[in-house]
């Protein structure tokens, strides 16, 4: 992740999984230099509580 809503991250985080909320922003970039195919994957998220549930990508 190298962005957020609240702008350039000081240097790049490396993650699996990533929460979204509704109206969020993340800028991603996706490394893939040993040419394999990959999945980006959007999944929905249940937790108790919630009206709207946010949403997790991964990349598998």
């Amino acid at each position: 992740m190298i962005a957020s809503d609240g702008g350039l991250l000081p240097e790049p985080v490396k993650v699996n999984e990533l929460p979204v909320l509704m109206g969020e922003r993340f800028e991603v970039l996706v490394e893939v230099n040993d040419n394999k195919p990959f999945d980006l994957v959007t999944l929905p998220v249940s937790q108790m509580g919630m009206a709207i549930a946010p949403l997790i990508s991964r990349i598998r």
